[in-house]
Formats: structure tokens, C-alpha cells, sequence
């Protein structure tokens, strides 16, 4: 892709057509007067521009348009080209179109140009796993954007450190920048409600972590009010990455970019849907450790359609907490079928869904005070936990059992259960 002066363009097109300086110049001006102009040694009047841009058949606005301004649409196709090839985890290829735009953007002086390719610096070294330098080169972004009186861009940057530290297990900064990112709505210049919603949800994910259940439900039901106020894309958005690369090798910018924006634009929607669904199975969770099964039954039951159709290896273990919910909130009839129909889900060599299942049958029976029908399912569960050697899944079962002859006061059952879960729980630790 290269950058042309108005001479350029009007030599290269002349050249195209096969035409010579005076066929060009005809009647209105002097082959010299051509040439000066194709060297940039004259500038030509509005009146000649528009004789050459009719004789050329070239749009005006091509001609008239600046070196920076191309090198501009250049960059903006460069950092496309990157943020795909970054959501595909293509790494090296998003590399290289961060340092051909970085070369537009030095040669240029195209500051706001340099702080999106700034932002896309810091993502490429987040998954290199190089954090340092990630924050300096997102510091470094937010310096121009604040020069330049940017609202919106400085929050996206807060949110991706945010997400950093959190990732990272600390706490007190991620929720420390997940605020800074909440302070800047404060002003009501910003309307992305969505973007809110992330930043409500983040919060309220961690102050549960951080066991601040009161901060945490306060955040659980903004982000509630948010999302519900708001109420196969990868593999077309690829295709679309490849048709924009081969129009850039044959010097077709406008379908280029056309292509590059069409292919972020689906990557964009994807993760937005998928953040969405993530975010509602998340404040179900939420609600589910806090025991208000209603309303995570309402979360869980609204990604239903979602699970059922795109993340379908995970619709058991949806089904399995909704079943729970129902079972809670007094819904018997509707809880049994839907273990029936979880039953039918799974197929024979399912043993870990299996042995799920079994631990449901005991605490829907145990809800309903079924204790018979209850101790026979975990007793079925650790069976197959045994059979198969799942360690991890017969120490919980053999604490279920505990709990269970514990809290019926039959202490020898259950503390007979205890020293054979502790015994399984120092073979996962690797003990004696």
C-alpha cells in the first residue's frame, strides 16, 4: 500500500492509460505546465484540477486528498488487520500489521493514529504475557487521548488494565480501575450502556471474590438493570480477513478496508454477544452461591437458547443448576423433568456427567426430604467415582456422604466417611 502526492496519482494514472504530457495537456495547458504539476514543483489551479480529474476520469476528492489523510486510512486499515488477527490469536501476523502501520505513523506525525496503535501494542504484549510494558504503552495512549479530550477510549483502556490485574488475582487494583473506569460515566458525556454493564459486572464479580457480599449485590443488580435494558460469526469474519488481504495485494485499498472493517465489525458483535451470555451465566452464579435461586433461575433460564444452540458441550451443567433452582424455589413437577430429560442428555460413557446427576437426585430428594432415595444416589455416584478412578470426584462425594450421617447425628457414619475423604484428599495433594 503506498501514499501518493497529487502528482503522483495524476503521472501514475496518465501512465495507466498510456497517454503522453501532451495528450494529457490538449488544448488548456502546456505539456510543461503537466509536468510540473506530476513533479510537485506547481500546484494547479481548481480549474486544472478539474480539466485533469475529467480527462483522467478520476474521482476529485482522490485527487484533492492529502498524503496524510491516505497514510490515516492506511493505518486504519493496518490496525483491522491486527485486532483480527489478535482475536484469532494469530500473534506473529498481528505483529507485523502493528509495525507497518507504526512506520505510516512516525513518517506522518499521525498522533491519534499512534494511540490506537498503542492500545493494539498493549493487547499484543498482554498475550505475550510482557505486563510491564503492556501498561506503559497504555499509559503512553491515554496521555494522547486526555491532549486530545477523548472520553471514551481512556474507560477501554482502565477496563483492560482492570481485566489484567484481574486475571493476575489482584484484587484491590482491578477493582481500583474498574472504579476510575465508573468515575468517567459520572459526567454523563458517555451513553454506552453496554460499557457500563461491563464495568458493574466486573465489580460485582470482584468484590464476591473478595467476599464484600453487600458491594457485590449492589453491583449484581446494576448490571441487571443494565443488561436488561439493553436486551456462526468467527468463521464468516475469517473469510472476510482473507478477501481483505487478497484486495490489498492487488492495490485495491477502498475494498480492502471495506473487507478488514466488515471482519471487525463480526468479531466485535460475537464477543459482545458472548461477553453478554458470560455476564448473565456469571450473575446467575452470583445469585446461585448467595442462595437467591429465583433469581438465578431467571439468569440461567434466559441463556438457555443460547447454550442449546452454540455451546452445547456446556448444556448439561446449565440444565443440572437449573433443575437445582427449580427444585428450590418449590417447582417439583418441573424439576423432575427436567432430570428426566438431563438423563436422556447423557450419553453411557458420561461418567463425570453422570456422577453430577446422582449428586442433583440427592439434594432434590434432600429437599424434599426423601433420604432414602437421597444416600442411594450418592451411594450410586461414589460407585462410579471408584469405578473409574476419579479422585477428585470421589473425595467430594465421600464429604457429601459425611455431612449427610453428620448432620442426622449418626457420627460414626460420619466421621467414618471423613477419614476416608481425608485420605482422598491427601492422594490429590500428594500425600501419604
Amino acid at each position: 500500500m503506498e501514499v501518493l502526492t497529487l502528482g503522483e496519482k495524476i503521472k501514475k494514472r496518465r501512465t495507466e492509460l498510456n497517454l503522453t504530457l501532451k495528450d494529457l495537456a490538449g488544448d488548456k495547458v502546456t505539456p510543461g505546465q503537466i509536468s510540473l504539476v506530476e513533479s510537485g514543483k506547481s500546484n494547479p489551479s481548481m480549474d486544472l484540477l478539474s480539466y485533469i480529474s475529467e480527462f483522467l476520469d478520476m474521482p476529485i476528492n482522490y485527487l484533492m486528498e492529502t498524503e496524510r489523510s491516505q497514510a490515516e486510512e492506511i493505518c486504519r486499515y493496518y490496525r483491522n488487520m491486527a485486532e483480527v488477527n489478535l482475536a484469532h490469536k494469530n500473534l506473529s501476523k498481528a505483529k507485523e500489521y502493528i509495525d507497518k502501520s507504526s512506520k505510516y505513523i512516525d513518517k506522518y506525525d499521525l498522533e491519534i493514529s499512534k494511540a490506537k496503535n498503542l492500545y493494539l501494542k498493549a493487547l499484543y504484549e498482554i498475550d505475550s504475557g510482557n505486563f510491564e510494558q503492556a501498561f506503559d504503552y497504555i499509559f503512553e495512549c491515554n496521555v494522547i487521548y486526555s491532549k486530545n479530550n477523548y472520553i471514551v477510549a481512556p474507560i477501554k483502556n482502565f477496563i483492560l488494565i482492570a481485566k489484567t490485574f484481574s486475571s493476575k488475582e489482584s484484587l484491590p487494583m482491578a477493582i481500583s480501575y474498574f472504579h476510575k473506569s465508573e468515575s468517567l460515566f459520572s459526567t454523563g458525556e458517555i451513553t454506552d450502556e453496554f460499557l457500563l454493564s461491563k464495568i458493574y459486572y466486573n465489580l460485582a464479580v470482584l468484590y464476591r471474590k473478595k467476599g464484600d457480599t453487600k458491594k457485590s449485590t449492589r453491583y449484581m443488580l446494576l448490571a441487571k438493570e443494565k443488561i436488561e435494558f439493553l436486551e456462526d460469526k468467527i468463521t464468516y469474519s475469517k473469510r472476510l480477513t482473507i478477501m481483505s488481504e487478497e484486495f490489498e495485494k492487488s492495490g485495491d485499498v477502498d475494498k480492502a478496508l471495506k473487507y478488514s472493517e466488515m471482519s471487525l465489525d463480526l468479531i466485535k458483535e460475537h464477543d459482545k454477544e458472548r461477553e453478554k451470555i458470560e455476564m448473565e451465566y456469571n450473575l446467575g452464579i452470583l445469585y446461585f452461591d448467595l442462595e437467591d435461586y429465583k433469581e438465578a433461575l431467571k439468569h440461567f433460564t434466559k441463556i438457555l437458547p443460547f447454550f442449546e444452540t452454540k455451546l452445547k458441550d456446556d448444556l448439561i451443567a446449565l440444565q443440572i443448576k437449573r433443575a437445582f433452582c427449580l427444585a428450590k424455589t418449590s417447582k417439583k413437577d418441573l424439576s423432575l423433568e427436567l432430570i428426566n430429560q438431563i438423563d436422556e442428555m447423557i450419553v453411557e460413557e458420561d461418567f463425570e456427567n453422570t456422577i453430577k446427576l446422582f449428586k442433583l437426585k440427592y439434594y432434590v430428594n434432600e429437599i424434599y426430604d426423601n433420604q432414602k432415595e437421597a444416600y442411594r444416589n450418592l451411594i450410586l455416584a461414589l460407585n462410579i467415582a471408584r469405578y473409574k478412578k476419579l479422585i477428585k470426584e470421589e473425595y467430594e462425594i465421600l464429604m457429601i456422604i459425611s455431612n449427610h450421617f453428620i448432620k442426622r447425628d449418626k457420627e460414626y457414619y460420619g466421621y467414618k466417611y471423613l477419614d476416608l475423604a481425608v485420605e482422598k484428599k491427601n492422594q490429590l495433594s500428594g500425600g501419604e
